[in-house]
């Protein structure tokens, strides 16, 4: 359904499933991340100025 067909809070709606979403997909890289760090295999940042 195309976005400009929806009502406001049908739209509303669709931003709420699109962040929880987003969310659980950061909880489980934060998740495997972790378990990289554990087993000494992430590699540290490197942040540039």
């Amino acid at each position: 359904m195309p976005l400009w067909s929806l009502t406001d809070r049908q739209l509303a709606a669709e931003v709420a499933d699109a962040v929880a979403l987003r969310a659980q997909a950061d909880a489980v890289l934060l998740v495997r991340l972790g378990e990289a760090e554990a087993r000494g295999l992430a590699r540290p940042v490197v942040r540039r100025r």
